[in-house]
């Protein structure tokens, strides 16, 4: 357990906002709001909390996509706090849990939340400050929780996590290594202030945090946001207020495919992230739209890592080279497939996180010569493109062989009546694991026997799913990643 070797200071964050020349629509206002009516917000924010916040307490961040998240956000980081960034609709058990495991004495939650949200009410003194032009928060003192200052971490946000094992986790991510990440980003796609971006995926999550809060901060890009997806709502604002670039996960694309017929209007940049993009919503989205989507690949411990190029093949495994500042590598992991050694990609990048928060301090142990894992399997092609094929964690011992999910998924995403598939592990009745495969499918194809005749055609008899299971949907966190627990007989 280590001390950050580097010194972490908001200063990078907050002089971009300070000099922010772009503008915020919210899509449920009229009125685009301006970087000045943003640092006022921000100004009347630190204003009402200094007496309260000191420098180096932890604060839970619950805000929507906006205004309100870009001078709730910069207002803790100019009143020194240590933003723990959780989804605008987390409820009142989840904040709780939250707080009560870091030690976060305060939460900033908006107050204009709509009737079918969660209880967010926590148990503590309220301070409501109005916002003029961008909302209104509450600051609540929580109750019953032993608060700790940490003034190491004083304007450095806190990111939720799970890791690479699959454990909850904060990452540290300061100034630095956030506007590093946005320099990646903005030097790849050739954003500048003349891009809106449309931001449907919440703010709090690193994906959306780097391409739709740092990046216009770093570019004055104008943002377009919605606190959650209303697909016709986006597909008219793309064409109504000439959007550019949309960081989507794949279950947006597929819900403003189904939101209407024919051919539909898309922005020159599409991207996804958080889980890997189905060859299939890759394949119709450029059928009505004429646009390739392309898969953004990153983490939240390391930032972006690559984007694919425009004109990659639709639904591959790669997710393009290296971001330049980015460097890659493989270790073996004895696993291979097609005739292809795999092995365990590791990252180094100046947008690396300091390290996971801990009670003792920050602890950089994952991060070794300023190397880390990502638990994902992967190889290099010999033009420096990266290609994925699922997690080593996710791996199928069957009877001592291993089965790569990704390559079953692959087989039977083929057949155009599937729309979605998850492949995991499930129990053989001697023990061992075995394949089951989930499928969502189309018009209502339920013939598991076509399944499996399908993978025998294409896969040896081991990596064959045992059990077909037919879902209206898989079961996804807000990014669009599968819970995999939540799946049929998954172990």
């Amino acid at each position: 357990m280590t001390s950050p070797t580097r010194r972490m200071s908001p200063a990078r964050l907050i002089d971009l906002f300070d000099r922010f020349r772009g503008a915020l629509h919210d899509v449920t206002e009229h009125a685009p709001v301006s970087g000045d009516a943003l640092r006022h917000a921000r100004d009347t924010l630190v204003s009402r909390i200094r007496a309260r916040v000191s420098p180096g307490d932890l604060v839970l961040l619950s805000l929507p996509n906006g205004p309100l998240f870009f001078s709730g956000l910069c207002g803790l980081l100019e009143a020194g706090a240590a933003p723990v960034l959780m989804h605008q609709d987390s409820p009142r058990a989840e904040l709780l849990r939250m707080a009560r495991r870091c030690a976060a004495r305060f939460a900033l939650l908006d107050v204009d939340a709509t009737p079918d949200m969660p209880s967010r009410d926590l148990p503590g003194s309220k301070l409501r400050v109005p916002l003029d032009g961008v909302g209104v928060c509450d600051v609540t003192e929580i109750e019953d929780v032993e608060p700790r200052t940490r003034p190491d971490l004083a304007g450095v946000p806190l990111h939720p996590t799970s890791g690479t094992t699959g454990d909850p986790k904060l990452a540290v991510r300061d100034a630095e290594c956030a506007v590093a990440e946005a320099v990646h980003y903005v030097d790849t796609l050739g954003l500048t202030a003349r891009d809106t971006i449309l931001c449907t995926t919440p703010m709090s999550h690193a994906y959306a945090y780097g391409m739709c809060f740092v990046v216009p901060l770093l570019s004055s890009a104008s943002v377009v946001s919605m606190r959650r997806l209303a697909p016709r709502a986006a597909l008219r604002t793309i064409r109504e207020l000439d959007v550019t670039v949309l960081p989507a996960v794949p279950a947006t694309l597929d819900s403003m495919m189904n939101a209407v017929a024919g051919p539909i209007a898309a922005p020159p940049i599409v991207l996804t992230a958080g889980t890997p993009l189905p060859a299939a919503t890759a394949r119709h989205f450029a059928e009505r739209t004429g646009v390739h989507v392309r898969p953004l690949y990153g983490t939240t411990e390391t930032g972006g890592i690559s984007i694919a190029s425009a004109d990659a093949a639709t639904g591959d495994s790669g997710v393009g080279a290296p971001m330049r500042g980015v460097d890659v590598r493989v270790r073996a992991a004895g696993v291979s497939l097609d005739g292809r050694d795999l092995g365990i990609l590791q990252i180094r990048s100046a947008s690396m996180m300091a390290g996971y928060l801990v009670d003792e301090g920050i602890d950089e142990s994952m991060v070794r010569d300023g190397w880390f894992e990502t638990g994902d399997l992967a190889h290099l092609r010999e033009d420096g493109t990266i290609h994925l094929h699922g997690r080593e964690k996710d791996f199928i011992n069957v009877f001592g062989m291993k089965v790569v999910p990704a390559e079953v998924e692959a087989a039977i995403a083929g057949d155009d009546r599937v729309t979605d598939v998850k492949v995991y592990a499930g129990r053989h009745a001697s023990g061992s694991e075995a394949v089951y495969a989930a499928i969502v499918p189309r018009n209502g194809f339920q013939d598991a026997d076509a399944i499996r005749r399908l993978c025998q055609q294409q896969l040896v008899a081991f990596k064959c799913p045992t059990r077909i299971y037919f879902l209206d949907a898989l079961p996804r966190t807000a990014s669009g990643k599968v819970i995999r627990k939540e799946l049929p007989g998954a172990v």
